[in-house]
């Protein structure tokens, strides 16, 4: 599946994949906030939020 994409994006820091010949491969360092601990709906909400910035900077970016 990886070989038909033009763009994988991977979210965090933790997955690795190996270069594919045509294949643009982004990775997104997300905000980890139980780093700071803030736990619960507040840690989720600020994932998703960041998360949300990633894609709208990416939707951006394909458009032009």
């Amino acid at each position: 599946m990886i070989d038909d994409a033009n763009l994988v994006v991977i979210v965090g820091t933790q997955a690795q994949l190996e270069d594919h010949p045509g294949t643009t491969i982004q990775r997104w360092d997300t905000d980890e906030p139980s780093l700071r601990g803030i736990d619960g709906i507040e840690r989720m909400r600020i994932i998703r939020d960041d998360i949300t910035r990633h894609v709208k900077a990416l939707a951006s970016e394909l458009a032009h």
